[in-house]
């Protein structure tokens, strides 16, 4: 091997499905992510309240559950690792069209109502079958874009999380490909998620990978401070 330049060997990197001991790790990637967005999306707005609510402990307790416990054989937890080390993780569950949804943060409103109509919309740091929600509350409003029913089974992309310090290295790509591998296995051919509109990153990974906007949208009020989030899907 060629050192004269110090360069390091390359990283030993790979997706597996997540385990039980993972739980941990992944809520503490989790409450980093989702401390990340609100911030960029609120920035001195983000109210205490809510800050204090995103608990890494609270999430890896619904992780556990998530992992150990999955309502079904199609929802899935995976997690990227390099050199030993996890860095990322992803979570996919079926599209429950008379249920909440989750968005690729954690957001899931407490109902869905047709186009026009708000609901209000918990986001709690409470335990899940699908992984933590988090801490704020609000409305949300599907006023733009409501989408035709389909008879087509879909998923939606519950996290996609990697650290800050291991980005840019492929991790996201390979736990997104994890996602849809799983979707494909399970017969799902539509894989849908939720991205905050001040999230260019995630917006152009996305993009990248061949999903589109809907044109459906949702705003949320955190505290303060207003979100809103746009629905992106893409056919498998």
């Amino acid at each position: 091997m060629n050192t004269a330049h110090g360069s390091p060997s390359t990283p030993h990197v790979f997706v597996r499905p997540a385990a039980a001991i993972d739980a941990l790790t992944i809520g503490i990637l989790q409450a980093d992510a989702m401390t990340e967005a609100l911030a960029a999306s609120v920035g001195d707005d983000l109210d205490g309240e809510i800050a204090a609510r995103v608990n890494p402990n609270v999430f890896a307790d619904a992780w556990l559950r998530a992992i150990t416990e999955p309502p079904s054989p199609a929802h899935g937890v995976f997690v990227a690792v390099e050199d030993g080390e996890l860095v990322g993780f992803a979570a996919v569950a079926p599209l429950q069209v008379e249920g909440a949804d989750v968005g690729a943060n954690g957001i899931r409103p407490a109902a869905n109502k047709p186009a026009g109509e708000t609901a209000e919309c918990t986001l709690e740091a409470t335990e899940s079958a699908h992984g933590p929600e988090p801490a704020a509350r609000g409305t949300f409003d599907t006023t733009m874009g409501a989408e035709e029913p389909t008879s087509e089974p879909e998923a939606e992309i519950i996290a996609l999380e990697v650290a800050a310090a291991h980005r840019r290295r492929g991790h996201g790509s390979r736990l997104l490909a994890s996602l849809v591998d799983e979707c494909r296995q399970r017969g799902i051919r539509l894989l849908s998620t939720w991205c905050l509109a001040e999230d260019d990153a995630r917006t152009v990974f996305l993009n990248s990978a061949g999903f589109a906007p809907t044109g459906m949208r949702r705003i949320l009020a955190a505290g303060e401070a207003t979100l809103t989030l746009h629905r992106w899907h893409t056919t498998l």
